[in-house]
């Protein structure tokens, strides 16, 4: 089965303060006796620092203030709210499990504006949307009258955006976050949010549940996105995905948006599998928001016909 179509260590952060501190400036670093508790406290740090040398120990910001960090490394909310539309060509080169593998494409359209105008078109003429707190889908040109239909596109179109627009994804209405914590990936010190999302945010039931989100420290970018299906799909997928961003691209001047991302099939401890996916987009400005993008065709032919 296909995604789209369907173990970190956290560790608790340090003190603030130096491990080693004088009682007053200027004076002399005074050694503690075994029996003093800053003592033992302060031998703990050390030999957990000793273990995770990597590890940035630093004062935990606050949710709001580590989501500001991450987008104003990628440019700022307000500067990628103002870019209009976006476009977006996608492509996905799947191996599966069983060495066999497949190429997908997709083009999509994004309006920047709290990110609530989303466009998927399929090389098959299916198109998805998002217009506003609505949907539709249409295949070659025919409007899925189902009565499931608007949610499914609205799904669906979260589900293959959403890692692509990271940090920003992260403001959209129906995604909560807490945390930080200090953590590390691969060695690498981070800030571990986890997400979790409104029901059907995404149309796969799989993918409704928290995710990890890794910040990295030194310079607040997002190194990875992962989470693990529920236990109550654990028997139907026994996969969850790590989308890895391995690099970003610059967008309408200051902003940059993931580019080339690896998806990594997960086991429940969060091992990766051989299924494994590479992601690349390309994206630019397509111009100022554009209302034809998102209104259904029966919408527009009633717009047409003075309705």
């Amino acid at each position: 089965m296909a995604w789209h179509d369907a173990c970190v260590t956290v560790i608790a952060p340090g003190p603030s303060r130096p491990l080693w501190h004088a009682q007053h400036e200027g004076d002399p670093i005074h050694m503690r006796t075994a029996s003093s508790p800053r003592f033992a406290f302060a031998l703990l740090c050390t030999l957990v620092c000793a273990a995770s040398p990597n590890l940035i120990w630093a004062a935990e910001p606050t949710t709001e203030e580590i989501l500001d960090r991450m987008l104003d490394a990628v440019g700022g909310l307000e500067t990628f709210s103002n870019l209009g539309v976006l476009e977006l060509n996608i492509r996905e080169e799947e191996t599966t499990a069983d060495g066999s593998s497949a190429v997908k494409t997709v083009r999509a359209y994004v309006s920047t504006v709290k990110l609530e105008h989303l466009r998927l078109e399929r090389p098959d003429d299916i198109v998805a949307v998002r217009s506003g707190d609505s949907g539709w889908v249409a295949q070659r040109g025919v409007l899925d009258v189902r009565p499931q239909a608007p949610g499914m596109a609205v799904g669906f179109c979260h589900q293959r955006l959403f890692p692509l627009l990271l940090p920003f994804s992260l403001t959209m209405e129906g995604v909560t976050l807490s945390g930080p914590v200090a953590s590390e990936l691969q060695g690498i010190p981070t800030w571990l949010l986890i997400a979790s999302f409104r029901p059907n945010f995404f149309s796969s039931p799989v993918m409704n549940t928290t995710w990890k989100i890794h910040v990295s420290q030194k310079d607040h970018t997002v190194l990875s996105a992962e989470f693990v299906p529920p236990l109550e799909f654990a028997s139907v997928a026994r996969e969850g995905i790590r989308y890895r961003i391995l690099g970003s691209q610059p967008v309408g001047g200051t902003i940059r948006l993931p580019t080339n991302i690896l998806m990594e099939g997960i086991d429940s401890q969060g091992v990766a599998t051989p299924h494994a996916s590479i992601v690349k987009s390309v994206a630019a400005v397509h111009g100022p928001f554009d209302p034809t993008l998102f209104l259904s065709p029966k919408r527009l032919q009633e717009i047409e016909e003075g309705d």
